[in-house]
């Protein structure tokens, strides 16, 4: 069994070795391209998945010395599955009992964004992908966060009610270290963008992070300050493990605000595609053995905005917010207190800080 074993799927799990797990295009799509990517992978400390069909979209299986080595991390399904030609969900089923006949110690990713109904039974993970951060769409590029915020619902949750997704879900995230050429995808993001993406997906609700580099592995190792903090990202994100699964009492991002649960003035919006989607994102999670609470809320604009009124609802008396993680400068760095009134505060943002508070 490989050492990323992510069983028990429902919970938040990550490895800070890696900032992700996707295969690169050449072996998305050929799996006769893995001797020459899966040793850049395993070089990199890079998790990858094993592509489980063949040409003609039937059953493929990998060596058991990839299945055993300790980068695998599990297989992937056909990708973005309504748009692939003679795929059947026959040929869809027989891809996922090959696998779970072969190995029942790793997952199936099934990657999508839409028609989710009609392809979910034949996974264990979904997932869906969207790069907004790119030369040729309809937003400029400081309203790309915004933009991925509102396509998490528009692309992928909206094609199916969330409280009939019965498994985990996973946000497949932008991490290219060079620009791709393509109109369409992808400009490499910033560690701030990075950063902001990052808990924009969290914000949602997501349970685990996977990052994308368009093209290839060197894509995402070439530019060594990026992948290193993509690194810091996921590190931070392990060390958040305990906190993000404990119970989400409230969260808003554009699929489903909540602004009474928690609100937060200012937070004005922005139009992309003719849509207003908020400034801000937050999750709200409680720790009810320790009393404590957890809100993380990521600024999803370029701009910095100072004297941030938060209130969080239920809350009494006299509290601190301590800010949390890996970030030694900005607004986001560690170790921050605030003073908190009957649940209220008031802060200032970095332009894309992502703040997470504990609060006791």
């Amino acid at each position: 069994m490989s050492s990323c074993d992510p069983s028990p799927l429902s919970g938040f799990t990550h490895d800070a070795r890696t900032p992700g797990f996707f295969s690169p295009n050449k072996a998305w799509y050929d799996n006769t391209y893995l001797p020459e990517v899966v040793p850049k992978f395993e070089a990199a400390e890079i998790f990858w998945l094993y592509p489980a069909y063949d040409n003609s979209n039937n059953p493929s299986l990998p060596s058991t010395a990839y299945r055993d080595s300790d980068y695998f991390y599990g297989y992937a399904q056909f990708d973005e599955m309504s748009g692939s030609g003679d795929l059947t969900t026959a040929k869809a089923e027989a891809v996922y009992n090959a696998v779970k006949a072969f190995d029942k110690n790793h997952p199936v990713f099934l990657n999508h964004f839409h028609d989710l109904s009609t392809w979910y039974p034949y996974a264990d993970i979904l997932s869906w992908d969207r790069y907004t951060i790119n030369s040729g769409s309809a937003w400029p590029r400081a309203d790309s966060i915004y933009a991925w915020d509102l396509y998490a619902w528009a692309s992928w949750y909206k094609s199916m009610p969330l409280e009939d997704i019965q498994k985990p879900i996973m946000a497949v995230l932008q991490a290219n270290g060079e620009d791709t050429g393509y109109s369409y995808c992808c400009l490499v993001p910033t560690k701030p963008e990075a950063r902001a993406l990052t808990y924009t997906a969290v914000a949602v609700g997501v349970n685990g992070i996977g990052y994308w580099a368009y093209q290839d592995v060197d894509g995402m190792v070439k530019n060594p300050e990026l992948f290193s903090y993509y690194k810091q990202l996921q590190e931070e994100l392990t060390g958040f493990n305990d906190i993000l699964v404990l119970p989400t009492v409230a969260n808003s991002w554009y699929g489903y605000p909540d602004w009474t649960s928690v609100s937060i003035s200012p937070n004005p919006t922005k139009l992309v595609e003719s849509l207003p989607v908020y400034r801000f994102s937050y999750m709200l999670k409680k720790n009810s053995d320790t009393n404590k609470w957890y809100l993380f809320i990521v600024n999803k604009d370029s701009t910095a905005i100072s004297n941030v009124q938060i209130a969080v609802k239920g809350l009494t008396g006299t509290m601190t917010a301590t800010t949390l993680g890996l970030e030694t400068t900005g607004s986001q760095r560690a170790n921050r207190i605030v003073s908190v009134t009957n649940g209220a505060f008031t802060d200032s943002f970095d332009g894309y800080a992502a703040h997470i508070y504990e609060i006791n």
